[in-house]
């Protein structure tokens, strides 16, 4: 038996949302890189898309809000928006999220974690009697590295061959 299709009115979004001074805070789904969205008409859409369709038809596909605060789907706060207009704000904040300090140091924790192999721990790995699991904790690095080293000798010596 199919799913009953909710067609929502603007009062039904709005039991959805909490109040926050001038703006209205959706509570319910968001997708991964945080639209609120809602299940109407059969389909997963926008809520900035319903509660702008109350209002005004537009053919926008995209939908911001004037405030800046994430979440909000208050009326007044709703601004269409064309496909490079979108674009160029996506691209603002791809920008700040990848200049926040602390995804920065979360990225250079991760990459110190995988650990990297200088040529003298490479010599080391291929004439090692130890197991891959010991090498690769010691390392920090996982088992299958160390298995690609053994396999392929010194990976440094395979750089340095292609220029002899």
């Amino acid at each position: 038996m199919a799913k009953p299709r909710k067609v929502h009115t603007l009062e039904s979004i709005y039991e959805q949302t909490e109040e926050c001074g001038e703006c209205r805070i959706w509570k319910g789904y968001y997708t991964v890189n945080g639209v609120p969205m809602v299940y109407s008409g059969g389909k997963m859409v926008a809520v900035r898309k319903v509660v702008q369709s109350f209002f005004q038809k537009t053919n926008a596909k995209y939908f911001g809000c004037k405030c800046g605060t994430p979440g909000c789907v208050a009326k007044e706060h709703i601004i269409p928006r064309n496909e490079k207009q979108h674009m160029n704000v996506m691209s603002k904040n791809s920008v700040k999220h990848a200049s926040n300090p602390i995804r920065r140091a979360k990225i250079s924790a991760s990459k110190l974690a995988q650990g990297k192999l200088n040529p003298e721990a490479i010599s080391q790995i291929v004439v090692s009697n130890e197991s891959g699991p010991v090498l690769a904790q010691r390392y920090g690095v996982t088992r299958s590295r160390i298995g690609q080293v053994r396999r392929n000798g010194s990976l440094i010596q395979n750089v340095w061959a292609g220029l002899m």
